[in-house]
């Protein structure tokens, strides 16, 4: 029986070595199929690309010519599924999806209403109380500068923030009017405590969620896991599920939130594959 090829690209690979390698482990067990890992960067420093089977230096995110160099790269390699990676491309593969699925491609990315839900703090909260799902209170700075009585500790960050990028714990009124004034268009956060997991999440191109993995985060740096472990927490992939399946999610998804008992708390999705 004739191989069938599945070639696939990895968008602004920069340090996903890991990822790159996972993808091409597998390709090679995949028995029927053969294929490669091409990977894509703005920079020849992107230590990512030297694992790919092949790769491309391409124009910044938000240059003009950025989706129509990847359509050529993808015709020039005969890619089938592309791998978004980093926040600031998602809105835009998503809103091109159906330009690359005329060309053959799939793009493992929710719809563009998902992605701005899940880069928009404020409208995450939002989602998870018009859906009765466990959350932070979350507030934006102007309704947080009329409240009255204000428990601390918060956490501050920016309202389309990633990567644990200007986020600081609040621990009184001084250090909130300094980072309010610090932090373009911040968002305002209850403190949660507890135990932090991220749940990676996989799911089908119709949204249907194929499976749903806790991973308690051990140690972290600059927002990126780096010690955890996996743990089979049943309400947590139940919950997983439900977020991701009325979200409508598509492809890899993470999840955060914070467990002390029985309370969960949940606080950010992202659309695309974890650090970890």
């Amino acid at each position: 029986m004739k191989e069938r090829e599945v070639n696939i690209l990895i968008t602004s690979a920069g340090r996903r070595g890991a990822l790159v390698k996972c993808f091409k482990d597998t390709i090679k067990k995949m028995g029927k199929y053969c294929g490669k890992v091409v990977s894509v960067d703005a920079s020849t420093l992107a230590a990512a690309l030297y694992i790919s089977d092949k790769h491309y230096i391409v124009p910044p995110i938000f240059a003009s010519n950025y989706i129509d160099t990847l359509l050529e790269i993808c015709s020039k390699e005969n890619i089938k599924l592309i791998i978004p990676t980093i926040d600031t491309e998602l809105l835009l593969l998503s809103q091109n999806k159906k330009k690359f699925g005329e060309n053959g491609v799939i793009v493992a990315i929710s719809d563009p209403k998902a992605v701005e839900t899940c880069s928009d703090k404020l409208k995450t909260f939002q989602f998870f109380k018009e859906n009765n799902i466990p959350t932070v209170d979350t507030f934006s700075y102007y309704q947080v500068d009329k409240m009255k009585n204000i428990n601390y500790p918060l956490f501050i960050k920016p309202c389309g923030g990633s990567a644990s990028i200007n986020v600081y714990r609040i621990n009184n009124r001084k250090e909130l009017d300094f980072f309010i004034n610090y932090i373009e268009n911040p968002v305002v956060q209850e403190y949660a405590e507890g135990q932090e997991f991220t749940l990676d999440i996989l799911a089908d191109l119709g949204g249907k969620v194929i499976n749903v993995v806790p991973r308690e985060r051990i140690e972290v740096r600059a927002g990126e896991i780096n010690k955890g472990k996996t743990v089979k927490e049943e309400k947590l992939i139940e919950y997983g599920k439900i977020i991701v399946e009325i979200l409508g999610g598509i492809g890899p998804i993470t999840i955060q939130c914070f467990k002390k008992g029985d309370e969960i708390k949940f606080i950010e999705i992202n659309p695309r594959f974890g650090g970890g």
